[in-house]
């Protein structure tokens, strides 16, 4: 296992543990894997975020730009492509607004 996939392993463990929502134990959600793994080889990723109305993640990536979207069985998607115009530092969802 790289450093990179460790590191994203820990972050989402870390924000998947601050977001579970025990308040309503009749409505709780199937509870999240304990880890994700991105596709790309080539993913480095610098922040973690995680929707708990959506129950996704956000992935900001070092390399190009990039953010990657995982659901909650850990299906991959592009939520921006890397196309090396910006650097991303970290990711925070407002959840009043609905943003990332």
């Amino acid at each position: 296992m790289t450093r990179v996939t460790a590191a994203l392993i820990l972050s989402i463990v870390t924000v998947a543990t601050a977001c579970s929502d025990s308040s309503d134990s009749q409505s709780a959600p199937t509870p999240l894997p304990d880890r994700y793994e991105l596709s790309s080889k080539d993913s480095v990723p610098e922040g973690v975020t995680f929707d708990p109305q959506k129950r996704e993640f956000y992935a900001t990536s070092l390399q190009g730009g990039s953010i990657v979207r995982l659901d909650a069985e850990g299906r991959e998607t592009f939520f921006r492509t890397a196309d090396n115009r910006v650097r991303l530092l970290g990711a925070k969802i407002d959840d009043r607004r609905r943003r990332l």
